[in-house]
Formats: structure tokens, sequence, C-alpha cells
């Protein structure tokens, strides 16, 4: 399926490829600023929901000592958000958190997977292989930006050029990452891209980002292979985490990353007739996922605010997946989408004041390090994601690509 992205070398040994062979990238940047055009004007119910959210993110996401929720907040708020002791939430990161990577002479910068704190759990950077370098690029940030990394000065660029060099796919479609992390990779590496970007990869593995694009948009549709033919066969689904239910956020990332990496331009036109047929199953899913949460709400109401959460969670991570694909032209949304579409941003504001009903926003403090600090992170990470759902379903945020 993928071996075009893989050079034989026979009985040769693979190789590490010089720092001279590395590229020297020709930044081409998003050009195109598009809002959704299934974007309604603000209810009073979903402006209420916004305010709320707004105050959670910048109340518990902006934290220094959580880059994961940091990056959340990014996406949220802006590039421009400030941490609360006065630094750029985008420059701390990089201060506090980035380590150098040096390749024979060459150094760049990469983001550890956690930091080891003494007397206390390490704290979680990446969960995500590239979720910083997505983060960063979908809100704006450009690849010049300068950054402090171990007191020595670099670009964010230098974070783009180590993520292109350890990421590559073998002859046997086994990646640096596994599937579930590929859609963070790809879209940062998509959105700063020259047209036929091809790079020589740790192990002196040739790869191209047409062909990485190709095998992200063919796993993604293996994976939602059964919700189109349950569409064409009118049968309801019940989510058990098969296919695109087993990915992180329902598969929301792995949507999200490789329609924008077409949208840049990447891939085949195939690949583009393949996401356009990725709507479909989008608002095939919309009822199915609301039902079973609301079903669950009424037989174990002691577990309110957990399913609230999941509530809020997959009603952000919809309204995200389908407004960036409506804003990037993989479809025009007609009468029943857009009806959809404006239930379910009154829906997540009904989910956002029935959460805050139930005291959960106020209890957070009490939440972390604890043991309902998943609770806790749940919350904000999916509080960010549904106040950036909320802004694209009123066209108060637009699409870069």
């Amino acid at each position: 399926m993928i071996w075009w992205l893989w050079a034989c070398t026979g009985n040769s040994p693979i190789v590490e490829a010089p720092a001279s062979e590395f590229p020297a990238i020709e930044w081409r940047l998003p050009t195109q600023v598009v809002r959704s055009p299934a974007a309604n004007p603000e209810t009073e119910s979903i402006a209420s929901a916004r305010e709320t959210l707004e105050t959670v993110v910048r109340t518990y996401a902006l934290d220094k000592d959580n880059p994961w929720a940091v990056k959340h907040a990014l996406i949220a708020l802006g590039p421009d958000a400030m941490l609360p002791d006065g630094r750029s939430a985008v420059d701390a990161l990089f201060q506090d958190y980035a380590v150098e990577v040096h390749h024979k002479g060459d150094t760049r910068i990469a983001f550890p997977k956690t930091k080891d704190v003494p007397g206390q759990e390490a704290i979680r950077i990446e969960p995500h292989t590239d979720l910083l370098l997505k983060g960063l690029a979908e809100v704006g940030v450009k690849p010049d930006h300068p950054v402090v990394v171990e007191g020595h000065a670099h670009v964010v660029g230098d974070l783009y050029r180590e993520s292109l060099y350890r990421t590559w796919v073998s002859k046997d479609g086994l990646w640096t990452t596994s599937w579930n992390d590929v859609p963070w990779t790809l879209y940062g590496l998509a959105a700063w891209a020259p047209e036929d970007l091809a790079w020589t990869a740790d192990g002196g593995r040739p790869m191209t980002l047409d062909g990485m694009t190709t095998a992200t948009v063919t796993q993604l549709h293996t994976e939602t292979q059964f919700l189109r033919d349950a569409i064409a066969k009118n049968e309801r689904v019940e989510k058990r985490k098969q296919g695109i239910f087993a990915y992180t956020c329902g598969g929301a990332h792995l949507i999200q990353g490789a329609a924008f990496a077409v949208a840049r331009g990447f891939g085949t036109p195939e690949d583009r007739k393949h996401i356009e047929e990725e709507v479909a199953p989008l608002f095939y899913r919309y009822d199915i996922e609301l039902k079973q949460v609301d079903d669950m709400l009424v037989s174990h109401p002691e577990y309110k605010a957990i399913l609230l959460g999941q509530r809020m969670k997959f009603l952000g991570h919809f309204l995200e997946t389908t407004h960036e694909l409506a804003a990037m032209g993989f479809y025009v949304p007609d009468d029943e989408q857009r009806r959809i579409l404006s239930q379910a941003a009154e829906e997540l504001a009904s989910s956002v004041q029935q959460l805050q009903a139930t005291g959960t926003f106020d209890q957070l403090p009490k939440m972390k390090n604890t043991k309902q600090h998943q609770q806790y992170l749940d919350v904000i990470g999916d509080a960010a994601h549904a106040l950036h759902g909320l802004k694209l379903a009123v066209g108060a945020d637009a699409v870069v690509y």
C-alpha cells in the first residue's frame, strides 16, 4: 500500500544520511483564510457557553506546569495567549520544555514526551508525537518565530526539521510512530511544506509528503469503510471501539490531519475523493454517538459529570471536524447537514450549562493531582476543543490552509 515511500537498498545496510543531505526548506505558508459556510449567528445560549468555556481555559489551561494544557489553550485562544507569569505561552513552551537535538553538526530541537521532576510525577508534554508542532502551526505560529531552547537561540522551524528527520515508513508499513499518532505529524508537516516536499529520514529512508498523505488517507478510508457499508445498507452500527472508533477522540484528529494535508495540495486526486467520502460517515455518527451518551446518562446518573464531559468532548470535536471540512471545500452543507450542525452547537451549549450545574468546573482545583486528575485533564482539554468548535460554528474562528 505504501511501498513507494521507501527506497529499497538491496543487500546494502540502511545508513544515516549526513547532515548535508538534510533539505534546506523553502517554507510555503498557508494563505487561504476561510470560515465555515455553515456558520450561524451566535445565540444567547452559545454566547453563554463560550464565556464559560473561555473562563475554564484561561483559568486552568494556561498552566506553565502543564504544557499539554497550554497547547490546548492556544487552540482555543490563539497564538498571542499569555501565561499568568506574563510570558508568551508559545515562547514559554520552548523555554521550559524543548530540548536541543544534535545530529552530525546539525542542531535541531524537539519536545520529549515527558519531563522528569524530582519528587513528583513526570510532566506530560507530548502524549502524541508532534502534538505541539501541529498546535503551533494550526494557530498561525510561523517557522521563523524566534525561541530560546536550553539557553540557545533557535527558530520554530528547527522543531519542524527534527520532525522531518524522524518521520519515516518502512517497506512493511511500519512507522516511527503509530497510525494513531500520525495525524499530528502530518498536519504539522503539511502546514509549512513546499510543494513536492521530499526528505531523507533517520536511517537513510527517502520520504515524500505526497506519499505520507496518501498512506494516511488510505488508512483513514480503511478504518471508516464499515460505516459507509452500514450507510449503504441502511443499518445502524454500535460503537465498540472498532475501526475509527478506536482512535483518539473517535478519529477526529485522524480525519482533520488527513483532510488538512489534502487541502494543502498533497497526495493524489483520489485522496481528495476519499476525504469527501468521509463527510457522510461523520454525520451518520452524530445521532449514534449522542444517543449512546444520553442513554448512559439515564441509566447511570451517578456518573453524570463524567458523561457530560464525554458529551462535550464528542460535540466539540464533531463541530471542529465538520466545520473545518466545509471551510476547506470538501463538501457544501445541505439543508439537513445545516440543521444537524446548528443542533449540535446548541447541544454543546446545553452540555456546558449542565456540566457547570454539576459544579465540575468549580471543583477542578480539587481534582488536580488526585485520583481525579485524568478527569481534570479531560475537562480542560475538551473545554478547549469545545470552545474552538463553537467559535467555528458561529464564524468567530477561521480555517487557515
